[in-house]
């Protein structure tokens, strides 16, 4: 009797185990597969975004955006906005100032990255670029800009400050390039300018 009782006691005690080591295998395994289902989605979500760092540069041109050109691209790396100085400011002192921008005014710097993609020496100008304020057909020159060779070897950059001044009129900032080749006109929006208020020019002498 106590040795029948001592197998069906063994027989229990194995069929524990048993279950046990069966749960703990369905356990591991279907970690298992959420570990790779949890591993596949995210290789599944990462694939748009890496498409999406692919056409990053694919859209309206605009600050930060690469541009490409004949010989290879522009980007304007930033653009600032800065008011004319007012008579007010100088202490009436208007005349002998150099570069002096008038309040009505205001100076747009931009900086410009040109990249020369061509396998040989680049020529490039600043005339290649130009400002406009609002719907106005009237461009404005650059009036400043960084002193350099004007020659850019083939697959180098170079950063290039240009200036404008142009009126403190009501609308949106743009930069012009005419590329030299193809002659395509590209414009890139620079910001929203405002109106000067009334009067701001006092002071000034008129020649």
């Amino acid at each position: 009797m106590t040795e029948q009782v001592d197998i069906a006691t063994r027989y229990k005690d194995t069929r524990l185990a048993f279950a046990a080591w069966s749960a703990l295998g369905a356990a591991v395994l279907a970690a298992a597969v959420t570990g790779g289902s949890l591993s596949f989605d995210l290789l599944s979500r990462g694939a748009p975004t890496a498409q999406a760092r692919a056409v990053a540069n694919v859209g309206p041109p605009e600050i930060g955006r690469t541009i490409p050109t004949s010989f290879g691209s522009i980007e304007v790396a930033s653009s600032i906005k800065t008011n004319g100085v007012t008579a007010r400011a100088l202490a009436g002192r208007t005349h002998g100032v150099h570069s002096l921008v008038k309040a009505s005014n205001q100076e747009v710097t931009t900086s410009v990255v040109l990249t020369n993609g061509l396998k040989r020496t680049l020529q490039y100008s600043p005339r290649w670029f130009s400002l406009r304020v609002g719907n106005a057909r009237k461009t404005y020159p650059v009036t400043v800009w960084t002193r350099t060779t004007g020659s850019l070897v083939g697959g180098a950059n170079i950063e290039l400050n240009l200036g404008f001044v142009a009126p403190r009129k009501a609308g949106r900032v743009a930069l012009l390039f005419r590329d030299p080749v193809s002659g395509r006109h590209v414009s890139v929006d620079l910001g929203r300018s405002y109106q000067a208020p009334a009067g701001v020019g006092a002071g000034y002498h008129h020649h």
